[in-house]
């Protein structure tokens, strides 16, 4: 993920320089709205610490949650880059601390660095990869089938090995992932149940433990 703060990140010292010198910084509680979907953006921010979503709320005021938001990640470039309307909210799931960097501060940085700009769209492309993705889950009928494939993409983005097992760290409770699937908690949590009786998976405080991921790619694909 395309990151200001990072040393590893497309901007290089001088860029980074003119775009802290340019931000300013926010405190946030919790459950604060950062972005309204269809409200005019004239700034993105950065992560310093903390936690956010990213949804959709449907006309039936169901909250569908796409991606969590993480410390380092920038978010709110879309409407920087083309001037439209905010296509989510974002909302702090934890205490934030936010470096908000307006719009006619960064166009011109953007505008003389093309490596900035290349850095800031493959970002968004990653982004928009992964509201497809989402997408695509909520599509496929069958909850076993993008329940999980949504496991899946958790163990690729936030798993880690520790003593022989994979541990899903992302801290998504049940509802979260109720959310991102357009079903309800209860279904989600029969559903854990049924593929940890398969031994395909374990619960551990926070955690998600795939016991067999190979498993779980056979108890999902098609008959």
């Amino acid at each position: 993920m395309f990151a200001v703060s990072s040393s590893s990140g497309a901007f290089s010292l001088d860029l980074r320089n003119k775009i802290f010198a340019g931000a300013i910084y926010k405190d946030l509680k919790p459950n604060t709205y950062v972005m309204r979907q269809g409200e005019e953006g004239d700034f993105m921010a950065c992560v310093m610490s903390g936690r956010l979503r990213m949804s959709i709320t449907c006309r039936e005021g169901r909250e569908m949650l796409v991606t969590m938001v993480e410390r380092g990640e920038l978010f709110g470039e879309m409407s920087i880059l083309d001037g439209q309307p905010r296509a989510l909210d974002v909302i702090t799931e934890t205490e934030c601390t936010l470096m908000i960097i307006k719009k006619d501060d960064f166009i011109p940085i953007l505008r003389s660095s093309p490596d900035a700009m290349m850095g800031l769209l493959n970002m968004t492309c990653y982004r928009m990869r992964l509201y497809l993705k989402t997408l695509e889950l909520v599509s496929l009928q069958n909850l076993p089938v993008r329940l999980g494939r949504y496991l899946i993409r958790l163990a690729t983005d936030y798993g880690k090995e520790v003593e022989g097992r994979l541990v899903i760290s992302a801290r998504l409770s049940q509802m979260d992932m109720a959310h991102q699937l357009a079903c309800s908690r209860e279904s989600i949590n029969k559903q854990m149940s049924v593929f940890a009786e398969m031994n395909l998976l374990a619960m551990e405080n926070e955690n998600i433990i795939l016991l067999d991921i190979e498993g779980l790619k056979r108890a999902i694909a098609p008959v």
